[in-house]
């Protein structure tokens, strides 16, 4: 049966952009993640003025990366170079996550997952992913917040520059007015404070480790999800090579078959026979034959075909009768005495 070229290209062209859209597809999802699902923690009870709380992974003020997730203190402010939040006597962290963290990454501005609002204009990246119940879309390789600007980000935005950061102050002393407004309980002595901050501070970290396994696990979940898509890519990437390869393979043909037709017709030009063995490619007449659209060559005039019919019986003339004797000639006339005969003749005998 003849291949149709034109088909079968056309349907191993549709079959490699369906998959090129595949791939495109799964390049332009969004990765798959686990979505913030930290609680949003009660507010600080100050038992110890001097204790500074933080939630969740922030840096340190000189260098390095506290990794404690959930809220716990330090005997430290933050850095004045770095973004910080400071929400119910708490200190968020929203900066560029350490070397070993989490990085998701964000376009312009956006809802902090704890409350609060992220002022960066430009393509930046936070430790933690957003919150599931915000509404964020992705475009390319970030997120980008698609919601609703409440009335606290329009009464804050302008104190804040296009990197994030507060635009007046030298320092982050929001827990010394928190400690002024929220002091501790009276009549209870200092040690016994400083008792019910440890036991407090050993819960909500007790807790904060639950649920970082259970995003771990989450993760863990996800990750292997991401192994079988990238199973899947790999599958589909050698489908559209075996397709490359077979539609290299059918140029490939054509060019030859086209090579041998070309050879054909220097042949036929030359007067010379086609080579044997080589027949003419689809839709090409053999030598001899006429072409499509030209009349049919008419034979050479031929003698009649002999006739095989039997002859048929004639009578048997009568025999001819025998011709006459033939009258013998009359002698030749003597000429008169003394005349030469013509030139030619002899003479008589005497």
């Amino acid at each position: 049966m003849p291949i149709d070229f034109k088909k079968l290209g056309l349907a191993i062209g549709a079959l490699a952009l369906t998959t090129a859209f595949n791939v495109r597809a799964q390049e332009d999802a969004p990765p798959p993640v686990a979505y913030y699902s930290e609680p949003v923690p009660e507010p600080v009870v100050v038992f110890d003025a001097n204790a500074i709380w933080y939630h969740g992974p922030h840096t340190i003020p000189g260098g390095g990366w506290c990794a404690i997730w959930g809220a716990h203190t330090h005997d430290y402010a933050p850095a004045w170079g770095d973004r910080y939040s400071f929400i119910n006597g708490y200190y968020y962290y929203q900066g560029e996550p350490g070397a070993d963290a989490p990085s998701y990454v964000y376009f312009g501005h956006h809802p902090n997952p704890w409350g609060g609002w992220c002022y960066v204009n430009f393509e930046h990246r936070h430790y933690y992913p957003p919150r599931q119940t915000d509404n964020y879309r992705w475009e390319g390789s970030h997120y980008v917040f698609g919601g609703v600007y409440d009335q606290e980000y329009t009464i804050h935005r302008n104190e804040y520059d296009e990197y994030g950061h507060r635009r007046v102050g030298n320092s982050y002393n929001e827990h010394v007015q928190y400690v002024q407004a929220h002091p501790p309980p009276p009549g209870i002595p200092p040690g016994e404070l400083m008792r019910m901050q440890r036991e407090r501070e050993q819960q909500q970290r007790i807790a904060a480790q639950q649920r970082e396994q259970t995003l771990r696990n989450e993760q863990i979940r996800i990750n292997q999800q991401r192994g079988q898509q990238m199973n899947e890519q790999q599958r589909l990437n050698q489908q559209h090579n075996q397709q490359m390869n077979e539609q290299q393979r059918l140029n490939e043909q054509r060019a030859q078959e086209r090579n041998e037709q070309r050879e054909i017709n220097e042949h036929r030009g030359a007067g010379q026979p086609a080579p044997q063995g080589q027949p003419p490619p689809q839709g090409q007449p053999h030598p001899g034959q006429p072409h499509p659209g030209q009349p049919p060559a008419q034979p050479p005039p031929s003698a009649p075909p002999p006739s095989h019919a039997q002859p048929t019986a004639q009578p048997h003339p009568a025999p001819a009768p025998p011709p006459p004797a033939a009258k013998p000639p009359p002698p030749a006339a003597k000429p008169p005495a003394g005349r030469r005969p013509p030139s030619g003749e002899k003479p008589p005998h005497q």
